[in-house]
Formats: structure tokens, C-alpha cells, sequence
């Protein structure tokens, strides 16, 4: 980071930290709690269909993340300033997301509506590979963990902010579905609104070559010599593929959690918001303090006691399922038994614990990967989460139909996956402290 004015840098690193902000709405609410319902519920033909058509659009652009996102980053780290690349992806969101306001269920336009969401997840997915490699551009290395914590916050307090535009347009008389169209096109307009401020403030890498045709060329020889030149960064290897395991296991909590609640607990939809709620501002308050806690003990350790408190959180959850008696048939009106209670705070608790996760993450990837291959270190932690994307729904599934016994299906997969990335992670431990020093 070269010298700057005070004014300066904290201008650059809330532009940065906005991104965040800018981001997170459109996966809170229109790929996961709003449109998804909408899509199973009025445009497609039957639930069944529609749970069908989504999962399938979401892993076909898993797939295509894969594929992509090593080569985003590859080229943001050949062409220097990510500016052109950021404009282009915050151009393909918004004429995807708008088009999601004339979603219908007339013929051909189920598939569209598919197509539009998956071109909408991919470009702001790329677009995350871009504005986070910039990190060293905004901050010193003892910095970045505050910076990172500050996005995830903000992020988290976005998704409550726009969430409650939502409830206000329902309550208001509105139908759902005006809505939940309504709202997922106007996450574009949220998203190129506040990610102005890092196009604008935030130092950009030097251009390295004076064309676009050339930066292309030396990208994709880049995107060539990714894989050789990670098997000779062994920290940043290491790193990788523990959080592949670690990631999958949160995600297969959180995944499971709502669906638990609604089957074991009886949840309806006013308690399942509750959780969501509750979730939203734990990660937001979590988020905020992350960078607090990272200063006092470290990058490293504070991501590997979040890791610890999530198994033990997802372990504790589970045995409150165990020793739990049968439920009553009807749903129960708001949370009258302690074992609600109990499930609600544990898993709120899980959401602080997973703001830190995503937080602190970020910052050990900056700490162990190579400063001039930021972009490409970025691209290959998107490639690698979603590489073993379908690896927890799969083991949830088969542990589930084989057991016959749904909590140690979603339970125990997360526990095994949390476990197992503990002790990969745990490995890193003596190179990830001595860098963060001489950092």
C-alpha cells in the first residue's frame, strides 16, 4: 500500500468494504429467501419441478465458477487495475437481475428466469474475485483483518436492511410475488449503487500492459501455470484445502438448519424468521467485532477458535435434538418450549461464529498467498469452495436415506467435515503465525 493521507485511506477502505455491502442482498434475498419460494411456488408447474430446475441452474453455475474463476483472477493480476473488469461484471448483473421483474410462468420463460439468475450469480461472484484482490491496494497487512470484518458486517447488515424493505412491501398489501420480483431486480440497483465508491475511491493497480488484447494473451498464459505454481506454494495449499472441508461443513449446517427446525422442532414460517433475523444481526455484530478480535490475537488463531466454537455449537445443537421428546403434530405459536429457545440462541450463536469464519478467512488468505498473485490466489479460493460444493449435499443425503435418520445426516456430516478441517488447518498453524509476524 503506498503512502496516503489518513482521509484518503479510510475513504479507500470504506469504498472496499461497501462492496460488501453492495453484494450480500442479492444472495440474502434472491438466492435464498425470497425469489427461490417464488420460483417453486408460482413459476414452476409443481414444487417438485421447481426444487428440480433450481438445484440443478445453481450447480450448473457452481460448475462454471469452477471453470471461470481461476481465470478471472489470472487476468485481474495481468491487466493490474481491475476497474474495466468490475464495470463489466456490475453491467451483466444489472440486465440479468432487471429481467427477473417480468418473470412469469408462461412457456420459455421458466428457462430465462433460470438463465438470468445463474449470468446474475456468476458475474457477482466474479465480481468479489476483483474487488478483493485490491485488499493490499486499501490497507496494510496489519489492517486487513479490521478491513475484512468491516465488509462482512456491513454485508450481513445489508441483507437485515433489505430484508426489511421486503416486509414492509408485503405488510403494506403488496402480493409476494410483486415483491419477491420487485426487490430481486432492485438488488442490482443496490449493487451498482454502492459499489460506485470502490470504482471511484479505491486505488487501483497500476495498468501493466497498454493494450486489452495483450492483457488477455498474458492472462490466459497466467491461467496456464496456475496449478504447477500452486503445488510450489505450500502455505497457500495448505490453507486451500483445509477450507474446503471447513467451508462445506458450515455449509452444510446452514444449509440443513432451517429444514431441521421446520421437520424435527415444527418450526413454521414465523419462527424460521425469527432465526433468519436473529442470524442477520449476530453476523453483523459478529462481523464488526471480528477485526477487533483479530487484532488481539491474531489471524490465525482467531479463525481457528471460530472453527472450534462452530463444532462445538453444531454438536451441541444436535444433542438438544436427541434428547428432545417427539414434537406436537401443529406448529406451536412462537417459541413456548426451552428446547426452542435453546435451538434458537445456539444457532444465532453459529451465525456470529460464521461471520468470523468468513471474516478472518479472507484476511489468512492475504497473509499466506503471494501479494503479486493476489487475483489469482482469489480465483482459486472461489474454484476450490466450489469444487467441493456438492460434496456435503451428497454425504447428507446418502447418510440420511441410509441411516434413516435425518439429524445424524445433516449433524454428523458437518461434524466430520468441521473436524477434518481443524486438522488440516491445524497444520498450517507454525507457517501461518510466523508469516502473520513478519507481516
Amino acid at each position: 500500500m503506498s503512502p496516503v493521507s489518513a482521509e484518503t485511506a479510510r475513504r479507500g477502505q470504506l469504498s472496499w468494504a461497501l462492496a460488501d455491502f453492495a453484494r450480500e442482498p442479492f444472495f440474502s434475498f434472491v438466492l435464498s429467501l425470497a425469489f427461490p419460494p417464488f420460483f417453486v411456488g408460482t413459476l414452476a408447474a409443481d414444487p417438485i419441478q421447481g426444487t428440480t430446475l433450481w438445484g440443478y441452474s445453481l450447480s450448473a453455475t457452481s460448475f462454471a465458477l469452477i471453470l471461470l474463476a481461476p481465470l478471472a483472477g489470472a487476468l485481474a493480476d495481468a491487466t493490474g487495475t481491475r476497474r474495466p473488469w468490475i464495470i463489466a461484471m456490475l453491467i451483466i448483473v444489472l440486465a440479468a437481475v432487471a429481467s427477473l421483474w417480468f418473470a412469469t410462468a408462461r412457456p420459455g420463460f421458466i428457462v430465462w428466469t433460470l438463465l438470468s439468475v445463474a449470468v446474475a450469480q456468476l458475474a457477482i461472484e466474479l465480481s468479489r474475485i476483483y474487488t478483493d484482490s485490491l485488499i493490499p491496494s486499501v490497507a496494510r497487512p496489519d489492517e486487513t483483518g479490521r478491513l475484512s470484518a468491516l465488509g462482512v458486517g456491513l454485508g450481513f447488515a445489508a441483507s437485515i436492511l433489505f430484508l426489511g424493505l421486503g416486509y414492509l412491501a408485503s405488510t403494506s398489501g403488496c402480493e409476494d410475488a410483486t415483491v419477491a420480483r420487485a426487490l430481486s431486480s432492485g438488488s442490482g440497483i443496490w449493487l451498482a449503487l454502492f459499489m460506485l465508491p470502490c470504482l471511484f475511491f479505491c486505488p487501483q493497480p497500476p495498468t501493466r500492459f497498454p493494450s486489452m488484447r495483450v492483457a488477455l494473451r498474458e492472462g490466459a498464459g497466467e491461467f496456464s501455470r496456475i496449478l504447477p505454481r500452486l503445488m510450489d506454494q505450500m502455505r497457500l495449499r495448505r490453507f486451500l484445502i483445509a477450507r474446503m472441508f471447513y467451508w462445506d461443513g458450515t455449509m452444510c449446517l446452514f444449509s440443513f438448519i432451517a429444514i431441521v427446525a421446520a421437520t424435527q422442532l415444527k418450526w413454521g414460517t414465523a419462527q424460521v424468521s425469527i432465526l433468519g433475523l436473529g442470524g442477520l444481526f449476530m453476523g453483523a455484530l459478529f462481523g464488526a467485532a471480528a477485526g477487533r478480535i483479530e487484532a488481539r490475537l491474531g489471524t490465525y488463531r482467531t479463525l481457528f477458535i471460530a472453527l472450534l466454537a462452530m463444532l462445538l455449537l453444531t454438536i451441541m445443537i444436535a444433542m438438544v435434538l436427541v434428547l428432545e421428546p417427539p414434537p406436537p403434530i401443529e406448529a406451536p405459536a412462537g417459541l413456548p418450549r426451552a428446547v426452542d429457545r435453546i435451538f434458537l440462541a445456539l444457532a444465532v450463536t453459529a451465525c456470529g461464529a460464521l461471520a468470523i469464519i468468513m471474516a478472518s478467512s479472507r484476511s489468512l488468505l492475504v497473509a499466506v498467498a503471494d501479494p503479486a498473485k493476489l487475483g489469482e490466489a482469489f480465483g482459486l479460493y472461489v474454484m476450490i469452495g466450489r469444487a467441493s460444493s456438492f460434496v456435503a449435499p451428497l454425504l447428507v443425503a446418502v447418510s440420511t436415506f441410509v441411516t434413516r435418520e435425518q439429524k445424524f445426516g445433516v449433524f454428523g456430516v458437518a461434524t466430520l467435515l468441521l473436524v477434518v478441517g481443524l486438522v488440516l488447518l491445524a497444520r498450517l498453524r507454525n507457517d501461518a503465525v510466523r508469516r502473520e509476524a513478519a507481516l
